[in-house]
């Protein structure tokens, strides 16, 4: 009986005067657990201010009998009173425009490194320092694999972690999972590029057997590049940094026709690996841009863009290279826009324009 009576000088006494306290603490609870979100305004805040609000309001209503006159009022200051408790206490900060915008950028960039993607320039060495520029940028978050071919990535990136490695010091003949079908391709692609037979060059690769490429009946300079480019001992995987960071693959010091090879072949290197944690960027001339590239090798290149889609890569290129556009995840170009997707240096990447020219 005495506790009874403790309780009835409280107002507790009764159901309905439990149930709006429950209530009032419930709709309390609700809306500062809004105190660890910030006052930012989204969609998520409203409902659960809206929901706080109807809560603490029922439990003020059943606390205060049915005068319902108070009603609206205290609707209304369960709303609002606990949105300016939380302007009050909880401190403001404001994002800088930059940083925000640096930040989209920056996720935007990330996102396409995990896809296919054509970044179409107005000349190849346009197209080269951009390759260059994105490897800077993505090695801040991931690997990179990325081919210079005009000798400036070694002082461009300098202050990141950075890996080097000759073409000639790569072994191309690492089949991955793809199995007899890879040394099929390459061969086919050395061929059309070096003009030496594609039985050769697939019985060199397959049985590892360089010395078939050292017959005199090869013409120069085919058989020089071949021996120069195919002789190294060192996997891909095996030289890339361990962390974020960038394997720089120099091509500078090469003729335009290595620097397509190595290109080529270490772009289909990379398609051996299904689940791969790295990204490729390279520039890419021929056969991208070829009109008259003979249909089997366009279908190896519409078949390598596809494997593209596994780890990323951002193939740098001409506007020729139009013509593979639809076999890309997203293409881009080095260009002026009002929405750019990134800024590196004094380029901008934007969107490409299917009307432009």
């Amino acid at each position: 009986m005495k506790g009874m009576g403790f309780l009835e000088k409280r107002g507790l006494s009764s159901p309905k005067a439990l149930i709006s306290l429950a209530l009032i603490f419930i709709g309390l609870m609700w809306a500062l657990v809004e105190l660890k979100r910030g006052i930012l305004p989204d969609m998520h805040r409203i409902y659960n201010v809206l929901i706080a609000s109807s809560i603490l309001s029922l439990g003020l209503y059943l606390r205060g009998g049915l005068d319902f006159s108070k009603m609206l009022l205290l609707t209304l200051l369960s709303i609002f009173v606990p949105l300016f408790l939380f302007l009050a206490v909880v401190p403001v900060r404001w994002p800088s425009r930059s940083s925000t915008e640096q930040k989209v950028r920056r996720s935007s960039l990330l996102e396409l490194s995990f896809g296919s993607n054509l970044v179409l320039c107005n000349s190849i060495k346009l197209a080269s320092g951009v390759a260059i520029l994105l490897a800077k940028e993505l090695a801040q978050f991931r690997r990179v694999i990325l081919i210079d071919w005009i000798g400036e990535a070694l002082d461009r990136l300098s202050d990141i972690n950075l890996k080097t490695i000759s073409p000639n010091e790569i072994w191309f003949g690492f089949s991955g999972n793809l199995g007899p079908s890879y040394f099929l391709t390459l061969a086919e692609f050395l061929s059309y590029m070096t003009g030496v037979s594609a039985s050769l060059i697939n019985e060199a690769m397959r049985t590892s057997d360089l010395k078939l490429l050292e017959d005199v009946r090869i013409p120069e300079p085919s058989r020089s590049i071949l021996l120069g480019i195919l002789g190294g001992s060192t996997k891909l995987h095996e030289a890339l940094p361990e962390t974020a960071g960038v394997l720089l693959i120099d091509a500078s010091n090469m003729s335009a026709r290595e620097k397509e090879i190595v290109s080529l072949i270490t772009s289909l290197q990379v398609a051996v690996y299904d689940n791969r944690d790295f990204v490729l960027i390279t520039p890419f001339l021929s056969p991208l841009t070829d009109e008259r590239t003979p249909p089997g090798i366009v279908g190896g290149l519409r078949w390598l863009i596809s494997r593209f889609s596994k780890g990323g890569a951002f193939i740098s290129s001409i506007r020729e290279a139009r013509r593979y556009l639809k076999e890309f995840d997203s293409v881009l170009s080095c260009d002026e826009c009002e929405e750019p997707i990134s800024i590196l240096d004094s380029y901008q990447i934007c969107p490409y324009q299917e009307n432009h020219t």
